[in-house]
């Protein structure tokens, strides 16, 4: 995970207390530990798909779960956290919409989730439209990510990217799901990333410009509660 966003949803969490914390999609459970120290938190859950990420969150003391969260049933009873992160995970989701009712279902009526997600309309990728090349969070190929884009690296982190949605359509989209969004924050890439050095450098002052805007911004961090009527 970028700088900029660990920094950004870990300050989003300084003012909360959380007993038992779900991190969905936990990686090698680094993020999640950082997680349940901001949070201060009693117990911490992880959900991971590959079995090295799994193991290395178990030796940390994170109660990891194997599983495919595309579709399936959080293995977790209703209201049972009061803390949800499931960090760029949603952009990868056949069914995202399953995901958030999922996320709604186990957290309580009290608790706090936040999502990050790639922002298809940011600046760059807007230029890059305008310019007849690709949007950089989308790819065309599962083996060369780089395919119609302008001077850029190839990164395997967008060659799954399945849901990309713009800040508009991920508000409107949680809040179809019966969430209420307190914040929304836009976070920047690290530029070097993505584009040799010479570029890096000249594009790394906007960028962090940019991320100041949600709507402009690389990535979108939504801090969201249940809204206290659920559509049926």
């Amino acid at each position: 995970m970028a700088e900029d966003r660990v920094r950004k949803v870990l300050r989003s969490c300084e003012k909360q207390r959380a007993e038992k914390v779900l991190d969905i999609g936990c990686g090698d459970g680094a993020f999640t530990m950082l997680l349940k120290d901001a949070l201060q938190a009693d117990e911490v859950h992880g959900i991971e798909l590959s079995n090295e990420g799994v193991e290395s969150s178990r030796a940390k003391g994170i109660r990891c779960v194997q599983l495919d969260t595309d579709g399936a049933d959080l293995p977790f009873g209703d209201e049972a956290f009061d803390f949800v992160f499931c960090g760029e995970i949603i952009e990868h989701m056949f069914d995202p919409d399953h995901l958030l009712d999922e996320v709604h279902r186990v957290l309580k009526p009290t608790g706090t989730a936040i999502l990050t997600t790639p922002n298809l309309a940011s600046w760059r990728s807007r230029i890059a439209l305008l310019l007849g090349y690709q949007p950089y969070s989308s790819s065309v190929s599962l083996v060369d990510a780089s395919l119609g884009k302008f001077m850029h690296k190839s990164s395997p982190a967008c060659r799954e990217h399945i849901r990309l949605m713009t800040t508009r359509a991920f508000r409107q989209l949680l809040e179809s799901h019966s969430f209420h969004v307190t914040s929304l924050l836009g976070s920047g890439a690290d530029i070097t990333d993505y584009f040799a050095k010479p570029i890096a450098f000249i594009l790394s002052g906007a960028e962090r410009v940019f991320s100041i805007f949600p709507s402009l911004s690389d990535h979108v961090i939504a801090v969201i509660v249940r809204q206290p009527d659920r559509k049926s």
